[in-house]
């Protein structure tokens, strides 16, 4: 099986050629796309990401996230990633983008952030073992104050994103 091929983009996130995953390397810019899932009770879903990722192994992160590959959009990548790593099947319809940019932590990409509510117990979402090691539902004001006091245990871009995310969602 090929790896997959991913949009190299330029600093206006245009197309200017594709390279297989694997050769990417730290200063092509890629296209990332991210869903936050919250629900009524303003708790949030996050995921560990397993100790075999490639950046931040081993540490929590917002509901899902993944990597644009060829042939994709933003929205059509992030349904994709929901179905695989958590089991959630999501219609376009229902996705709130929140934020759009150009992002560095470990690497550089564009970045589309999504919100959506979803009022599943935990049970309902089928995570995939090689993607996902745990999620869980964390109360947002807790959550944030412990990627402020704690962000060892989270992604690099982790501060940043919840600064938007927070913005966006009036929270």
């Amino acid at each position: 099986m090929s790896m997959p091929r991913l949009p190299l983009v330029n600093q206006e996130d245009h197309l200017i050629g594709y390279k297989e995953k694997s050769a990417c390397g730290p200063d092509d810019i890629n296209r990332v796309a991210g869903l936050v899932v919250y629900n009524k009770q303003r708790e949030i879903l996050i995921a560990k990401r397993v100790m075999t990722k490639q950046y931040d192994p081993g540490k929590w992160s917002y509901s899902v996230m993944g990597t644009v590959e060829e042939g994709e959009t933003y929205v059509t990548n992030i349904l994709k990633e929901a179905e695989e790593e958590i089991g959630l099947i999501l219609r376009a319809e229902v996705l709130q983008p929140n934020w759009y940019g150009y992002f560095e932590s470990s690497h550089k990409f564009f970045y589309t952030q999504f919100t959506t509510e979803v009022n599943l117990p935990l049970e309902e979402f089928r995570r995939q073992a090689d993607e996902v090691d745990e999620l869980r539902w964390v109360p947002a004001a807790e959550l944030f104050a412990r990627i402020e006091s704690e962000p060892q245990d989270f992604v690099q871009s982790m501060s940043r994103v919840t600064k938007l995310l927070r913005a966006g969602l009036g929270w």
